[in-house]
C-alpha cells in the first residue's frame, strides 16, 4: 500500500484548512497516480471493509462527492 503524507514543509500541505476547501482541493486535484477523488473513495471504501470507522474520513467523503456532482465530475 501507498499513503501520500503531506506536513507542514511540503507546498501541497493545507492544515488546518476549512474542510469545504480540503474537499474542493480533493475534488479537482491529480497527481501522478490519478485522481485525488478516487484515492479518497478508495480509503473510504477499504475502511468500511475493514469496519473501521473514520468520522473524518467519512464526512469529507460526503462533502467532496456533493461537490463532484455539482461540479459533474462524479465517475
Amino acid at each position: 500500500m501507498l499513503v501520500y503524507y503531506a506536513d507542514e514543509t511540503n507546498p501541497d500541505y493545507l492544515g488546518d484548512a476549512p474542510e469545504h476547501e480540503i474537499a474542493k482541493t480533493i475534488v479537482h486535484s491529480v497527481g501522478p497516480s490519478g485522481r485525488n477523488i478516487d484515492y479518497l473513495l478508495e480509503l473510504a471504501k477499504a475502511l468500511r471493509e475493514l469496519n473501521i470507522h473514520d468520522e473524518y474520513i467519512f464526512r469529507l467523503e460526503e462533502v467532496v462527492l456533493a461537490l463532484a456532482a455539482q461540479a459533474g465530475t462524479v465517475q
